[in-house]
């Protein structure tokens, strides 16, 4: 075998909007359509930085069936740039970009090649100085809903040449809410594949070792969910067939979730400048949309519950953080505190509210009941315009905030 090196990336998303940010700072949200942009220059500079042979795509590298005119000029500007130190990229289409849906009509640069959908082609990926190094097998998805188990029709050439199988995939039930393109595990393993480059899942993960089972994650974050540093993979293989894999991060914007601890927190101005201090912390020069999430026991439980306050609260911390340079703004603050009383004690107790803290304890446990619950009100036409299906943590959310409002009544009419 001939030593050689690729870069593996999936989930480009490229002019994605930025979720829960439009409608609250249109300056903010400018800055944010120029992300997933700025992500896909880091990973085009890397790949000639790095002087890797060739780039693998696993998938959605458009963030829509209907593609923008932005996001295909821009590739179309990274794929030149690499063809013109010779690097070859191989793409396969996933289940936001399907190779069924409309593109523009580009001429394209002979360095890239794209996969069908109704077949595995199997292509060879050559080094800079056009010598063959390996095989790269790969199937894009015909449709946004791709049924088909398409591990399954990987059936590699015998070679002596490394093979590659690139794919975008939901391995599992990792991805139960787009279970596009199914596969299991044993579908990969079962193949003579060296190395699974796959795409889907937004998180970065290596499933299996020898052969290779690996998700790039996306390179850039694309809301509060998917926080923390997103990127690609860096792959070497050695004459002897071994491999060497170095994760890189690429995103222009990185999404945090900043836990401040409120225990011995007991003034709202001493609060404000606690929040102020943690957001100034992260010595990270990149730019930052967080979440402050308040945890802990607090005698400022009652009030941090109530939306004026935690609006005036917000606006306080963004006025105070507008000069940082990168910036660092906040999507939300997020209340996840205790009224300092012990629940234990009485939720033993009978009557109201013990029955009502009990209950919340059931719900804390499994927070999509409360979904369940409230179907009839969410599916009604007006109330669904305003309320979407809350998520695990909203859900979350509305519970601690009903048992605050049960407790701060049911006590006032004890005492």
């Amino acid at each position: 075998m001939v030593e050689f090196s690729f870069i593996h990336a999936a989930d480009l998303h490229l002019d994605a909007p930025f979720k829960g940010i439009y409608g609250q700072d249109e300056n903010i949200a400018q800055l944010l359509t120029q992300a997933t942009f700025k992500a896909y220059d880091a990973l085009i500079d890397l790949c000639l930085e790095e002087e890797v042979d060739f780039l693998l795509i696993a998938g959605d590298v458009y963030n829509s069936q209907v593609r923008s005119l932005k996001g295909q000029l821009k590739f179309l500007e990274g794929v030149k740039r690499l063809s013109e130190q010779n690097v070859q990229v191989f793409v396969v289409h996933g289940n936001h970009d399907p190779l069924g849906t409309k593109s523009l009509a580009i001429t394209w640069p002979e360095n890239i090649y794209f996969f069908p959908a109704d077949r595995v082609v199997w292509e060879k990926a050559r080094n800079r100085q056009g010598r063959p190094v390996a095989l790269v097998g790969g199937v894009s998805h015909d449709s946004p809903k791709e049924q088909r188990n398409l591990a399954r029709q990987f059936d590699p050439p015998r070679s002596d040449f490394f093979k590659i199988g690139l794919l975008h995939t939901n391995v599992g039930d990792l991805a139960p809410k787009a279970p596009y393109a199914p596969c299991q595990l044993k579908d990969l393993l079962s193949k003579d594949v060296g190395y699974w480059a796959l795409g889907h899942i937004h998180d970065r993960r290596i499933m299996h070792q020898d052969p290779y089972v690996v998700y790039s994650g996306n390179i850039q974050g694309l809301h509060i969910n998917e926080s923390g540093q997103r990127g690609c993979y860096l792959v070497r293989v050695f004459e002897t067939g071994g491999l060497e894999l170095e994760f890189k991060s690429l995103e222009n914007v990185l999404w945090q979730t900043i836990e401040v601890d409120v225990q011995g927190v007991s003034s709202l101005s001493h609060l404000q400048e606690t929040i102020l201090n943690e957001c100034l912390k992260p010595a990270v020069n990149k730019s930052v949309v967080c979440r402050i999430k308040l945890s802990g026991r607090t005698p400022l439980s009652k009030e941090l519950n109530r939306d004026d306050l935690l609006e005036d609260m917000l606006n306080f911390v963004r006025e105070n953080l507008s000069g940082v340079e990168p910036f660092i703004w906040v999507k939300d603050i997020f209340v996840d505190c205790r009224l300092d009383v012990d629940f234990n004690s009485v939720k033993q107790g009978e009557g109201l509210l013990a029955e009502i803290i009990r209950i919340s304890e059931e719900f804390k446990q499994e927070p999509e009941r409360v979904n369940s619950v409230l179907k009839e009100l969410l599916t009604h036409h007006k109330i669904r315009k305003i309320v979407p299906e809350l998520s695990s943590s909203e859900g979350q959310q509305l519970i601690r905030q009903a048992r605050l409002l049960c407790w701060d009544g049911l006590e006032d009419n004890r005492k």
